[in-house]
C-alpha cells in the first residue's frame, strides 16, 4: 500500500468484493481513504467464528506432555524493540526456572519473515535459556491448535496464536509490537 500501483490493486480487488470485513477501525479508514465505496464491516477475526473443536485430534502431544510447557510465538521486530526483547527473555527465564515449564517456540510464518530464525536470534542466543524446544514450522492448523491446547498458557506476538488460544480455552498474553 506504499505505491500507487499497490493502492490501485487493493482498490480494484475490494471494489469487486461481495462482503468486506476488517479487524479494526484503522483498516476500515484506510480502505475508505483508498476510495472503496462499499460497506466495510469491523468484525472479529473470521477465524473466531469457526468451530474447530470437533476437528481437533486428541493426539499424544496433549496426553503425554500433560501441560509441562508453555508456548511462545514471535515475529521480527526492528532494533528499537531490543529493550522489550530483553524483558521477554528475562520473563521466559523466570517462568522456566520458577514454574519448571519448558518454553516451546511455535513458528507461524516462514516466507517473508522466518519465525524460526527470529526465535533463534532473539531468544535462543540468551545463555539463560538452554532448554527451549523450537517446533518445526507446521502449516496444519489443527496440529498448531492441538499444540496450543496442550500448553499451560501462550505468550504470543502472532495474532492467530492468541485467537487459537482463545478458541481452545488456553490462557494467553498478547504482546503488541505495533500501533495497530
Amino acid at each position: 500500500l506504499k505505491s500507487r500501483i499497490g493502492k490501485w490493486v487493493v482498490k480494484k480487488i475490494f471494489s469487486k468484493a461481495e462482503f468486506i470485513s476488517v479487524r479494526d477501525e484503522a483498516s476500515k479508514k484506510l480502505l475508505q481513504n483508498l476510495g472503496i465505496k462499499k460497506e466495510i464491516h469491523v468484525l472479529c477475526d473470521m477465524a473466531m467464528l469457526m468451530n474447530f473443536d470437533e476437528k481437533l485430534p486428541n493426539n499424544k502431544l496433549v496426553q503425554d506432555v500433560q501441560k509441562n510447557y508453555f508456548i511462545l510465538t514471535f515475529r521480527d521486530w526492528n532494533g528499537n524493540l531490543d529493550k522489550l526483547n530483553k524483558k521477554i527473555e528475562q520473563a521466559v527465564g523466570r517462568i522456566t526456572s520458577k514454574y519448571k515449564l519448558l518454553p516451546r517456540l511455535v513458528p507461524f510464518q516462514l516466507i517473508k519473515e522466518n519465525d524460526q530464525e527470529v526465535m533463534s536470534k532473539k531468544i535462543i542466543q540468551n545463555g539463560e535459556l538452554k532448554k527451549i524446544v523450537i517446533q518445526e514450522y507446521q502449516d496444519d492448523i489443527f496440529e498448531i491448535m492441538d499444540q496450543i491446547r496442550g500448553a499451560e498458557f501462550v505468550i504470543g506476538v502472532r495474532l492467530h496464536s492468541l485467537i487459537f488460544s482463545s478458541m481452545v480455552q488456553v490462557p494467553f498474553v498478547g504482546i503488541s509490537y505495533s500501533k495497530k
